[in-house]
């Protein structure tokens, strides 16, 4: 069946969301259950007690290349606990940088004075990309080779700018990173909690899963939260178009972390953009450009009179087709909709969400956070 995706603009204002847990825990991480709550998915039974109050916390992210637009989708008045400012990468020596287009960090100081008078916590996220804007493992690897020094250095610049606390962005860590990796969590979430802040880190669920488990095990003992990035599957260059957050794959590496990850200490991942692909007449890839991506805004001013779209139930996202002249290019939407059913799946296993990112988001996802985060989300 087809469905055209509605331009119907919504803001709802609800009280503000509660904070993140204030401390990290220690107790030993739980081991792999046997049981199923759907196939091949650990029960959380019993993590949780049942009809025990929930805290639903939502966090988002302010791209510093989008730091004005991502403010104004705060005017909606969302229920957000936490957001992070992606303004930071660090250097060999565990040196902050801003990243470009970031705010210094007097205009930083005043993003958080505003945030705060709102009743939400501000985080500085700090990534591992380098002067080119590539993730860089070498550059990872040589922080880390100074662990205790970068752990002073970021612990020092949270308190010097008044963040409540730091999120680590930290990618393609290899296996040969996760030891000093772990331990560097361990210190900085040390020097964080003497401060009263926190430590959460954004991770992918194959990192966590790696080695049967312990990797997620160790990082969830020494961190305040794991955001999980269930986003971004199949952009493969190389390959046909296909859903970008498919709710199955989603479901899936959720379920592979529960099984070591407590969900007091998990975020589930949900995004508002649109990606897609130059096609054929068959619909196949049409060339080697690489899929383009645009926040759900840009996107729906981007396309032109005869866009056809349809909701696929499996995906649980909106496919587009563009076939004007020329130009034909297949895609796929996450929007409102999606948002939907991917916070009713963190509902059913008791963890957390976050939005990648603020600055042209999809209205109609506030009106879904809104009502997840005062339980009425249906």
């Amino acid at each position: 069946m087809g469905l055209r995706v509605s331009n119907v603009l919504v803001a709802v204002v609800v009280a503000a969301a509660s904070s993140l847990a204030s401390s990290a825990s220690t107790e030993p991480s739980p081991s792999p259950s046997a049981a199923a709550a759907s196939e091949g998915c650990p029960s959380v039974a019993g993590r949780r007690p049942a009809g025990a109050p929930r805290a639903r916390r939502f966090t988002t992210y302010l791209n510093a290349a989008d730091a004005t637009r991502g403010l104004q989708d705060l005017s909606h008045d969302p229920a957000v606990a936490v957001v992070s400012g992606q303004w930071l990468r660090f250097t060999t020596t565990g040196a902050l940088v801003p990243l470009p287009r970031a705010p210094s960090r007097a205009d930083a100081g005043r993003i958080v004075r505003q945030l705060h008078a709102r009743g939400i916590k501000v985080f500085v996220t700090i990534t591992n990309k380098n002067e080119q804007g590539d993730w860089d493992p070498e550059l990872t690897r040589t922080m880390l080779a100074d662990r205790e020094h970068a752990a002073r250095q970021f612990a020092r610049y949270a308190r010097a700018v008044g963040y409540d606390g730091i999120d680590l962005d930290i990618e393609r860590l290899g296996p040969q990173d996760m030891q000093g990796y772990v331990d560097f969590l361990r210190r900085l979430s040390r020097k964080l909690h003497r401060d009263h802040k926190q430590l959460t880190v954004y991770l992918k669920a194959r990192t966590l899963t790696d080695d049967g488990g312990r990797h997620g095990a160790n990082i969830a003992r020494h961190v305040d939260q794991i955001r999980l990035g269930t986003y971004n599957y199949h952009l493969s260059t190389n390959k046909d178009p296909e859903p970008f957050a498919p709710y199955g794959a989603v479901e899936r590496d959720l379920c592979q972390v529960l099984a070591y990850v407590p969900p007091a200490k998990l975020a589930l991942g949900l995004t508002s953009k649109g990606i897609d692909w130059p096609v054929d007449e068959q619909g196949r890839k049409a060339n080697t450009n690489p899929p383009r991506s645009r926040q759900w805004l840009d996107l729906r001013r981007e396309l032109p009179d005869g866009t056809t779209f349809r909701w696929d139930t499996d995906a649980r996202g909106t496919e587009f087709l563009i076939s004007s002249g020329s130009l034909r290019r297949h895609g796929w939407l996450e929007d409102g909709r999606s948002a939907r059913h991917k916070l009713l799946l963190a509902d059913r296993y008791g963890v957390d969400a976050f939005l990648f990112r603020l600055g042209g988001s999809d209205p109609l996802i506030w009106t879904y956070v809104n009502q997840w985060v005062a339980g009425t989300l249906r």
